[in-house]
């Protein structure tokens, strides 16, 4: 496979030939069909501490299911799939009380910081970070989904946006643009 490589902290990806990964219990390998470009994987591979360089980028893919390892139920060969792609530890008082976001392992179990990315043909992943995605939404629709989208909806839904409430959307940007659009499906003006 493919993959564009960060090799040190500031110098551009390189293209390299790498092996394609393998399913191990658990998990599902993903051929990514398109991956967002997050303001976040800009900075990973810039300038901040703390990656494992060298490290394959992205943590906004989606795509087809190519392989599932043994003990995986819920997928099989051929799904569509989008990735959560924060694969926080699921045992720290914060996972257990389902706020995975505030994971002690935290950012460093971001794929595409601490674990492979989607800036590559191929993806490893644990198959409970697997979402299904609906046939008729695009793969590149559906990649700015996997942070932005999950960011803005998170956010509109604690702060308790309910049908015939208005919005404002001060930007439309990266999460702006997609404000507006989830929004209107919670009902709000």
């Amino acid at each position: 496979m493919r993959g564009a490589v960060a090799e040190r902290l500031g110098a551009p990806l390189v293209v390299q030939d790498l092996p394609v990964p393998e399913a191990r219990p658990g998990e599902v390998v993903l051929k990514v069909r398109a991956c967002g470009v997050c303001y976040t994987d800009l900075r990973i591979v810039d300038a901040i501490g703390g990656a494992i360089m060298p490290l394959i980028p992205g943590h906004e893919p989606v795509g087809v299911i190519s392989q599932v390892g043994s003990g995986v139920r819920d997928f099989a060969v051929g799904d569509r799939i989008a990735v959560h792609a924060l694969f926080s530890c699921g045992e720290c008082a914060y996972c257990r009380v389902g706020e995975e976001e505030a994971c002690v392992l935290g950012i460093s179990r971001l794929a595409g910081l601490g674990i492979p990315g989607g800036y590559a043909e191929y993806m490893r992943l644990p198959a409970e970070r697997a979402v299904t995605l609906p046939d008729n939404l695009d793969f590149t629709e559906a990649a700015p989904f996997c942070c932005a989208g999950l960011t803005t909806y998170a956010s509109l839904k604690n702060g308790g946006i309910e049908a015939g409430q208005r919005v404002v959307v001060v930007g439309i940007g990266g999460l702006g643009h997609l404000a507006v659009p989830i929004a209107r499906a919670l009902g709000a003006e």
